[in-house]
């Protein structure tokens, strides 16, 4: 359940993900209503039309939760699971991801988090200190866009990064048609 924190003609609105159905209130939660067939695990909105969630696959809405985009996450030869289970607004157009998987040196598999510093439309990784050997993160928090810090599910590893974690790794985008939706 998410409600944004400004009052819009006097009343919040919210989200609620139940079941496979999404659900909008914009009476404070006095009624609700089915918004669209989408299951979330998380919700975040910046205003009352433009949120995203995600479920292992993160989605953005551009209206209210109407009508949802599937946002992928990169792939790659290294990329052994392109997953997203939690992510974080860190403001500014600026999220954070957790839940991608890669290997490293041939044969390790670590965790990475994802980057998006336009809203989603394209994303990047990064990859922590692999000396640090999470398999993959579970937890993901910014404060701003340059403080925070990501956690494995059974919390024996953190970690923190004061400078938005470093570079983003891009992968190429294959273009696999010449038609124009």
């Amino acid at each position: 359940i998410f409600f944004f924190l400004v009052r819009i003609n006097g009343e919040y609105t919210g989200w609620c993900s139940q079941s496979s159905f999404f659900r909008k209130t914009t009476n404070s939660g006095a009624s609700w209503f089915v918004a669209a067939a989408q299951y979330a695990d998380q919700i975040f909105f910046v205003n009352k039309d433009t949120g995203w969630v995600c479920n292992g696959l993160l989605y953005k809405t551009i209206n209210g939760g109407i009508n949802w985009i599937n946002q992928p996450m990169p792939t790659d030869a290294s990329i052994v699971s392109n997953a997203i289970f939690k992510f974080t607004y860190a403001g500014n157009n600026i999220l954070y991801g957790a839940g991608g998987i890669r290997v490293v040196y041939g044969v390790q598999v670590r965790g990475i988090i994802w980057k998006t510093t336009n809203g989603g439309l394209n994303w990047g990784y990064q990859q922590p200190d692999t000396i640090i050997n999470v398999f993959q993160y579970d937890a993901i928090y910014f404060i701003d866009t340059l403080i925070g810090w990501s956690a494995n599910a059974s919390g024996n590893r953190l970690i923190h990064t004061t400078n938005g974690g470093g570079p983003i790794i891009y992968t190429a985008v294959n273009q696999i048609s010449t038609n124009v939706p």
